[in-house]
């Protein structure tokens, strides 16, 4: 699942969204 997801180009959303979980 996560290879199809970095395939798909969903690698920055999901840093994005790593960085906001942090910040929380």
């Amino acid at each position: 699942v996560e290879l199809a997801y970095f395939n798909h180009g969903g690698i920055l959303p999901f840093v994005i969204r790593s960085l906001i979980n942090s910040k929380q």
